[in-house]
This record gives structure tokens, C-alpha cells and sequence, in this order.
């Protein structure tokens, strides 16, 4: 069963949170972390897990920026139901058959 994770950078200090995304028309974004700890996240930072790992095992987010095919840099994007590997304008359906994904950044903070 695919895991349903969300990740969001908190808005008191900036720190990237990890658990189950919820908004409602009172409240601020907001993740609650496994330990079911409540935090007001910024809306553009909302991102949802892929479902797959990179090379190195960290987790692939929407949004993040990930090293392809051992040279090419693409972005991580969802649209119509579906993760994709963006660069420019064209798009490759990401998939578990892609190798050797590397993530080397997000949109929301340089690295």
C-alpha cells in the first residue's frame, strides 16, 4: 500500500515537517506529524510524497529537484493524477523503473 505523506515548512521558523496534511476554512495549513503534533505550514510549501526513494534513499517529494539519467536536472510536479519529471517543456511520467534518481534540491530552498 502506498504511504499518504505530506511535508510542509513551518511557518515560525522555517523547518520542514512530515506527517498528514490538513486545511480547513478556519485554520492555516497545517501538518500533524506522527506524534500528532499540530503545525501551521505555508501554503506554497505543501508537497506530497512521491512514493518512491532516490539513489540514497531519501524520500521524493513534489517539488523537489532530482538529478536524472546521470545528467539531466528535472523538477518533480504533480498533474492529473500523476508524478512528472519536468524539465523545460517536456515531461517524463516518473515511475519505479526510472534509476539512479538523486534529489539535489527543492523549489522552496537552495541547496
Amino acid at each position: 500500500m502506498k504511504e499518504i505523506l505530506f511535508r510542509g515548512q513551518r511557518v515560525d521558523n522555517g523547518e520542514w515537517v512530515y506527517g498528514s496534511y490538513i486545511e480547513n476554512s478556519i485554520d492555516s495549513p497545517c501538518i500533524i506529524d506522527y506524534d500528532a503534533n499540530q503545525f501551521e505550514i505555508k501554503k506554497e510549501s505543501i508537497s506530497q510524497f512521491t512514493g518512491l526513494l532516490d539513489k540514497n534513499g531519501n524520500k521524493i517529494f513534489e517539488g523537489d529537484k532530482v538529478k536524472a539519467f546521470g545528467i539531466s536536472y528535472y523538477q518533480v510536479v504533480y498533474n492529473d493524477g500523476a508524478f512528472y519529471l519536468r524539465k523545460e517543456n517536456s515531461h517524463l511520467r516518473l515511475s519505479r523503473t526510472i534509476q539512479d534518481l538523486e534529489i539535489i534540491g527543492n523549489i522552496h530552498e537552495e541547496k
